[in-house]
């Protein structure tokens, strides 16, 4: 992350679990993609860009609607001030 972060201006965030052999989208938080991690580590290496959380309706139709992951990752704002908290200390 060191090596590449000068590189990342910005990132997609998203989580899955896998079933099957196969990942399947989830809910960002309820999955097994350590977001709140990458977030720390982006923050720690200084990432000064945005985070968009990405949610392909369009594609994969079996996930939930937009509007139930739009207030999931509203409720994520603190994952991110937490991130920036962390980076403070």
């Amino acid at each position: 992350m060191s090596r590449l972060g000068k590189y990342i201006r910005h990132t997609h965030l998203k989580d899955s679990i896998t079933k099957s052999g196969e990942d399947h989208y989830v809910l960002t938080g309820r999955g097994t993609v350590p977001v709140r991690k990458q977030v720390e580590l982006l923050v720690d290496i200084g990432y000064q860009g945005y985070f968009s959380y990405e949610w392909e309706k369009a594609w994969h139709p079996d996930i939930e609607e937009p509007e139930i992951a739009f207030r999931v990752c509203q409720s994520h704002d603190g994952i991110l001030k937490d991130a920036y908290a962390h980076r403070r200390k």
